[in-house]
């Protein structure tokens, strides 16, 4: 399984992945005010939501009456550790043990399924394997029924995961996706994830339109990773559509705003590209950008940078002088710089290089912040006001004196 960190893991509980359903009992079966009173349906629909502190209680009571199962105490210790409490670890143990047990009898998925999970929080990666493995080959063999669920489908696809067996991984959390469509639960953690997961394979594999249609969806989702935000507008980059990379850096912005700086500077990138409708294809000496490391990409960027300030200095006039075909000419200059600038930054960026500090430091982040300093100067709002105060009055005292003229020609005439 590819790896992740340990905020994405949270984010989409894989952690400590959520539980939907009791194990072993069919969602519905219990009568509804039944469940409403049980504390591990009230656990479950807390610890769904996030509300950990909430679910904590009822673990911990379910735990203290003796009928904590294997999947409540693996619940149990997740929220003793978002909640800090010393005692997760003795927890996680506990858990362990008793879902060991419950899997020599089990026919449940959920069982195998946390017990992986435990096995990786203690980094024992070889039970993990075997117990993925062992859970894989009784659904293979037809011993336990295949996943139909959104659910159990993606539990199948982690198992797999697990296992080392990544495509068969993808292909079940493809159908875990399709089935919470089916459920109506496309918004489901566990549907997140699944399509985290596809979209980064995708994309590791240079597959960038599947990895685009993949994660697209993640640009409606609340708890949408930055990470995964970030591999779509790169994708996208890569297919050419800057307007798209602009919108998923934008709602990067939004979704950790206290990390928004590289998703700021990067959106605008993509905004200028989309803007002036496309990018230099090669850098100035010929290199297909891709070919250019850091240094290479810094020397253009500043390269360019500093040819703007030079047609700019190289002026000389105000702008009020400045004529048209001047003004034409200066701006379609700056224009095929602005080309060459915006794709440098952007294969900056799509390498992972560190583009604010660097634009910053190297005195060239207004050039991705204020699109006025890629024009020839204009007058400023005063100054236009007052030239076009100054124009129609001149208009108006050269229509007066033709008037004028028109008048005395005809008193002329009629002597």
């Amino acid at each position: 399984m590819q790896e992740l960190t340990r905020s994405t893991l949270l984010r989409f509980g894989l952690f400590a992945v959520v539980a939907v359903a009791l194990p072993g009992v069919a969602p519905g079966n219990a009568d509804a005010s039944e469940e409403a009173a049980d504390p591990r349906s009230q656990a479950i629909e807390h610890y769904e939501s996030a509300r950990y502190e909430e679910a904590l209680p009822l673990l911990v009571k379910l735990d203290a009456d003796g009928r904590a199962t294997g999947t409540d105490l693996y619940r149990l210790y997740y929220c003793q550790t978002v909640t800090e409490d010393p005692a997760a670890r003795t927890t996680l143990r506990r858990s362990i043990e008793t879902l060991e047990s419950e899997a020599r009898t089990t026919e449940d998925i959920d069982v195998p399924f946390y017990l992986a999970n435990a096995y990786r929080n203690l980094a024992r990666l070889t039970d993990m394997k075997r117990v993925a493995a062992e859970a894989i080959g009784k659904i293979e063999s037809g011993a336990w029924p295949e996943p139909k669920s959104g659910v159990a489908s993606f539990r199948l696809g982690k198992l797999y995961a697990d296992e080392g067996s990544e495509a068969l991984a993808g292909d079940w959390y493809a159908r875990s996706i399709e089935a919470f469509e089916r459920e109506g639960r496309a918004d489901s953690p566990y549907a997140q994830w699944a399509v985290g997961y596809l979209g980064r394979r995708a994309f590791d594999a240079g597959d960038y339109e599947t990895a685009v249609r993949r994660y697209d969806s993640l640009l409606s989702a609340e708890d949408a990773a930055v990470e995964d935000l970030n591999r779509l507008a790169v994708a996208s980059i890569k297919l050419g559509n800057f307007e798209a990379a602009q919108r998923a850096w934008g709602r990067a912005i939004v979704v950790a705003p206290a990390t928004s700086n590289r998703a700021s500077y990067s959106a605008r990138l993509a905004a200028a590209a989309h803007k002036i409708g496309g990018v230099a294809a090669k850098s100035p000496d010929g290199r297909d950008w891709p070919s250019l490391g850091r240094g290479d990409l810094e020397t253009v960027l500043v390269e360019q940078a500093t040819k703007v300030r030079q047609i700019i200095d190289a002026i000389g006039k105000p702008p009020e002088e400045i004529t048209r075909d001047e003004r034409i000419d200066i701006n379609n200059q700056l224009l095929q710089i602005r080309k060459v600038f915006v794709a440098a930054g952007l294969e900056y960026v799509v390498k992972g290089f560190p583009i604010r500090e660097t634009a910053f430091q190297a005195g060239y982040a207004p050039l991705i912040f204020r699109s006025t300093d890629w024009a020839a100067p204009t007058l400023s709002f005063e100054a236009r006001a007052e030239r076009r105060a100054k124009r129609t009055a001149e208009y108006l005292a050269q229509r007066k004196a033709e008037a004028k003229a028109k008048g005395e020609s005809a008193k002329t005439d009629g002597k």
